[in-house]
Order: C-alpha cells, then structure tokens, then sequence
C-alpha cells in the first residue's frame, strides 16, 4: 500500500499501522521462517510510518496473540520495575531470545561466517 505523499503520518501511526495489514504472531517456534518474516515485515513497516522506539515496541506489541502475547505481558511487567526507557533493539534481543532456539541462531552465525555454505 502506498502513503500518499502530501499526506502526513505524524500522530496517526495506529491508523496507518492497522492500514498497512501487518500480520500477527502467536509465538509459535517455525524459527527458520515466520519469526524473521513477521520482524522484517515490522521493521519495514516502522521504516515506512517513521515511527520512533517507544510507538514501534507498542505498535508490534498489538499484533502479538496467544503465546506471544502473554509473554509480552511478562516482560512489559519485567520492564516497568527498571527505570531505563526501553527501546525496539530490546524489544528484539527478548523477543529472539524467547522465539528463536539457540540451534537457529547458530545455524544463522554459521551462515554469515561462511556465506558460500549451502
């Protein structure tokens, strides 16, 4: 979907959010692909909205269900006990950490290491 250029996003980050059709994510672990694909998708979204840390971690948070959910739950509770604002790159450090198993991430490094491997 394209934004309209003389159309401003500031303030209506929600609206254009919902418009864009992000999907959402349930927490189940398919690592290799619908963890990545639904943060791409995120990113590229939050890229196109200019939205800043505190609205991208409270947009992707209202496309979470089920599983993900409850655990967003658990470390917005985890969060609200420190006194340093939290930003995207936190949101991912804990959202990789719990959806995407430690057998993915070394395949990935493996990957990059040696970028001809099959």
């Amino acid at each position: 979907m394209a934004v309209n250029q003389g159309t401003s996003m500031r303030g209506n980050e929600e609206v254009w959010f919902v418009k864009l059709k992000p999907t959402l994510f349930r927490g189940q672990h398919d690592a290799d692909t619908a963890d990545d694909r639904w943060t791409m998708q995120m990113d590229k979204i939050f890229k196109t909205l200019r939205c800043n840390d505190t609205d991208k971690v409270t947009l992707a948070v209202f496309k979470l269900e089920e599983e993900a959910e409850y655990w967003s739950r658990m470390v917005k509770r985890k969060w609200d006990r420190r006194t340093t604002r939290k930003t995207w790159d936190d949101f991912l450090e804990e959202f990789n950490t719990k959806f995407i198993p430690e057998w993915v991430k070394d395949k990935r490094k493996a990957e990059f290491m040696d970028p001809l491997q099959e």
